[in-house]
């Protein structure tokens, strides 16, 4: 399996070196009711493989890659503004 077979099969684009969030819905006051607004305990890294058919992240201060579903409790991280590239529209 591949990263297109992922993308393909779990309609994501993720991309190798893309920073991930991974949100630890354990932490929710109520974690019944959907995504919470509790993000103290969220897991952040980086996406550096495509094992089998999950994600592999490499959180922050860790050695280790861990295999991450493509579609549970994970995103993207919004890609930080470079100052200087609003085009003015």
């Amino acid at each position: 399996m591949s990263a297109k077979y992922v993308r393909t099969r779990y309609a994501v684009d993720y991309k190798v070196g893309e920073r991930m969030t991974l949100h630890d819905h354990a932490a929710c006051p109520a974690p019944d009711t959907g995504r919470c607004a509790e993000t103290s305990h969220d897991r952040h890294g980086v996406l550096v493989s495509f094992p089998q058919q999950y994600l592999g992240v490499r959180f922050d201060g860790e050695k280790r890659t861990s295999r991450c579903h493509p579609t549970w409790r994970i995103s993207r991280q919004a890609a930080p503004k470079t100052p200087g590239t609003d085009d003015g529209r």
